[in-house]
């Protein structure tokens, strides 16, 4: 089996700087942390191929830019993200229950409770 059909992502944090180390074989992935590279925000530490094909890449990326959970946003963007998720939500409740089929099921199920009950 070839890197290229595991597609797997692993990030380890270095325990000497804190640095943390990521391996990808996911193309979505590599092409992202790519363009950090052109942009000097990170570099590349290894490059596996296969017929002149990059099937995997290990990156080093500076502590404090990178977020387990969140991902590579900025918390600038995290925050502008979710405003923008909080303000849709609001929007939604607002407009009539045409609007529930926008919305999860429950948050559908709970306009609607709200609209009939008052």
């Amino acid at each position: 089996m070839t890197a290229m059909e595991e597609q797997e992502t692993t990030v380890v944090t270095q325990i000497r700087n804190g640095d943390p180390l990521i391996y990808t074989a996911n193309p979505v992935h590599i092409r992202a942390l790519d363009k950090r590279v052109a942009e000097g925000r990170a570099t590349v530490r290894r490059t596996w191929t296969v017929e002149d094909r990059v099937e995997a890449r290990e990156y080093s990326i500076p502590a404090g830019t990178f977020d387990p959970l969140k991902g590579f946003q900025a918390d600038s963007q995290a925050r502008e993200t979710a405003s923008r998720i909080a303000e849709h939500r609001v929007q939604l409740l607002k407009e009539p229950f045409r609007s529930v089929a926008k919305l999860g099921f429950v948050e559908g199920y709970m306009a609607r409770y709200h609209e009939v009950n008052g």
